[in-house]
């Protein structure tokens, strides 16, 4: 875990701004306590807190490009950087073992476009001295925090924890899973596209008409069925087969994807389905309403992992405003759902 405080679009440098981003920097020291770093140029200032687990010795940021035009501030791991290096031996002048250093190497090389060829969790931001332009992006399912801030002359505040940007600037937000912004196209916009992100693609069958067919007996199903440990009770019939075919034969490719989110999202639905004594199987739900996409929106407006209303998400705690959209923060949706299904199951009894 590390920290990163970064002000863009400064129109120019003083004292006083760099003051200000070591205060950000400050708030969320306790993220990154073996290293604080500091660079200030052209347009931007990044500060960045370290706790040094990759390249303790000399991966201390910001990170600098071999010619010095190019300053880093990252938090995260990259998983590839090992092959990203071997790609780029001989190509690029690495400086540090950091493993984070690479996101320097692809930038150089094929500019704000390389952000697919990152396997890893990650939130930076990047500023090109040299073009007076920077990137800020963030891993595709938000493992690491970071939030985004707004003056009105135009400065860009970026920050690991809300905190750093409270007080520092007139309206900040989430930056979102699965995102960048750079400053040669403005906006917050998404970079990691995958069909199974898309509403339609999910949906592409009218399951009220459709009737698959499969190799797989009736009385196979029924077995494996009668054979899973459950609380809940699994009775098989026309429309549960439609959907075990559904998800186990025609949606294969992203099945597999969602098996792999299943790793990271589970164990937190569990914990908070544990504490409102609810079935821990109810965890499965958020793969139907959303196929564990984070920021999903449905054509009717619904939102987040547990595709929660505008009217429902209120009733239920969550802040909605033009700074947050707390549907989208996966621990608080989590929360609001099991009390939803709570209550639900004191009115229906089942």
């Amino acid at each position: 875990m590390c920290g990163i405080a970064c002000i863009l679009k400064v129109r120019q440098q003083s004292a006083e701004l760099r003051r200000k981003a070591l205060e950000m920097s400050r708030k969320i020291r306790h993220r990154g306590p073996d290293w604080s770093g500091i660079w200030c140029g052209g347009s931007a200032i990044l500060a960045h807190e370290r706790l040094s687990i990759v390249d303790p010795e000399s991966g201390g940021q910001p990170l600098l490009s071999p010619d010095g035009r190019q300053v880093l501030a990252v938090n995260g791991e990259i998983y590839n950087h090992q092959e990203i290096r071997r790609r780029y031996a001989g190509k690029y002048d690495f400086r540090t073992g950091s493993d984070c250093e690479v996101i320097l190497a692809l930038y150089r090389d094929k500019g704000p476009d390389f952000l697919d060829e990152l396997n890893g969790i990650f939130a930076f931001v990047l500023y090109d001295e040299e073009k007076d332009a920077f990137l800020i992006a963030r891993d595709p399912i938000g493992v690491i925090p970071l939030y985004i801030g707004y003056d009105a002359d135009g400065t860009i505040y970026v920050a690991s924890e809300l905190k750093a940007l409270e007080g520092q600037c007139e309206r900040y937000e989430p930056f979102l899973p699965g995102h960048c912004y750079w400053s040669g196209d403005p906006g917050m916009k998404r970079w990691y596209r995958r069909e199974w992100t898309d509403f339609d693609a999910v949906n592409e069958y009218n399951m009220d008409s459709v009737r698959f067919s499969s190799n797989v007996s009736d009385a196979e199903m029924m077995r494996r069925l009668s054979a899973m440990n459950s609380f809940i009770s699994l009775p098989y019939n026309d429309v549960v087969k439609n959907y075990i075919i559904l998800y186990s034969e025609r949606m294969t490719s992203r099945m597999g994807r969602v098996m792999g989110l299943s790793a990271y999202y589970f164990p937190i639905f569990e914990d908070i389905l544990v504490r409102y004594d609810l079935p821990q199987e109810l965890k499965y739900m958020a793969i139907i309403e959303s196929m564990l996409n984070p920021v999903a929106t449905s054509r009717a407006g619904a939102r987040g992992i547990w595709q929660f209303m505008y009217q429902t998400a209120r009733g239920y705690g969550l802040e909605i405003n033009s700074f947050v959209d707390e549907r989208l923060d996966v621990e608080k949706a989590v929360d609001a759902a099991a009390r939803y299904l709570r209550d639900a199951y004191k009115i229906f009894g089942d």
